[in-house]
């Protein structure tokens, strides 16, 4: 039984992590596609928006639709 929970809380670690590497990933990606500073704004308010709602505890929402 120890054994399981151990590992369910490793699995939602690597789950957080994946996740905040995927988003950074993406405002990356994004910012530079509007060439570095027209996107910053736009990529910088949507990785908040999505991480604000990870910690509410929503994080069943689609990141990309």
């Amino acid at each position: 039984m120890e054994q399981s929970v151990s590992m369910g809380r490793v699995l939602s670690f690597c789950d957080w992590v994946l996740k905040f590497f995927y988003a950074n990933l993406l405002w990356f990606v994004f910012t530079m596609l509007g060439l570095g500073v027209f996107g910053f704004m736009p990529a910088t308010t949507a990785l908040f928006s999505v991480m604000r709602k990870w910690i509410m505890g929503k994080t069943d929402i689609p990141i990309c639709k």
